[in-house]
């Protein structure tokens, strides 16, 4: 993933009986898309048939100006587009013997390193992705986090992280940030990372952020922004426990 530079800027002149309007960045052709986003993402996705998160799966995604290409994790081919921050892409697979056309737009977080939209499908599925791309992790990160949200925050994440396992760029842990153990599933990649918890009363929780202050292969610090299935939302910091 990198991103684009050098664009045209076209300037086209139209003609209404006296007025002269000018018309920039296009005659109506697709906005230059901000970032390159070729390569290999992780993407969770939610269903409205279940609840949590499922995933993540592997894309491969191949990019010509606003042309998008790629491969699904089942192996069909993707086509679609990137318009700006603006991605939308589909592809057709079998389920149960019928074909099932499946179409994702979203949006380029403006560090090029995560996207976040909705899907649905032909079969009337819907529900909301988040994706995130696949470079080498900068170390392990396992330990002991403290969780915390700025005070006045909605939501209330306090409390701990347990990354208890990971292997490459895949992490599995748990959390006690409302007081219940709840499972974490996540990625981290470098510098970014994200993971996810499924509350005791079924609220989806989705965390996104970057690693600081890495040291030797190590992070101490982590933030970030997070969303849940409930409409509440806020901003998070965590900082490895002394006791690791």
């Amino acid at each position: 993933m990198r991103k684009n530079t050098g664009r045209c800027l076209k300037i086209c002149v139209a003609f209404f009986a006296i007025n002269i309007v000018l018309f920039i960045g296009g005659c109506g052709g697709k906005t230059d898309p901000t970032f390159n986003i070729a390569g290999s993402w992780y993407i969770f996705h939610t269903t409205d048939v279940a609840k949590g998160e499922q995933g993540p799966d592997l894309f491969a995604f191949a990019q010509t100006d606003n042309d998008l290409t790629g491969t699904a994790p089942t192996g069909e081919s993707i086509t679609g587009s990137v318009s700006g921050l603006d991605v939308s892409f589909s592809w057709t697979t079998s389920v149960g013997g019928t074909n099932v056309t499946k179409n994702y737009s979203g949006e380029v977080s403006t560090d090029g390193t995560t996207i976040s939209g909705t899907w649905s499908d032909s079969s009337n599925n819907r529900g909301t992705w988040n994706a995130i791309i696949k470079l080498n992790p900068l170390g392990n990160i396992q330990g002991v986090w403290n969780l915390t949200e700025p005070a006045g925050g909605v939501g209330g994440v306090q409390g701990f992280s347990f990354i208890q396992a990971q292997s490459g760029n895949d992490l599995a842990g748990s959390q006690t940030a409302q007081g219940d153990v709840e499972a974490i599933t996540g990625i981290v990649t470098n510098p970014d990372i994200m993971f996810f918890w499924l509350g005791s009363d079924g609220t989806l929780y989705m965390f996104t952020g970057i690693l600081n202050n890495v040291n030797n292969g190590v992070a101490s610090e982590m933030s970030g922004t997070w969303t849940a299935t409930n409409g509440q939302s806020g901003s998070w910091s965590a900082t490895r426990s002394k006791n690791n």
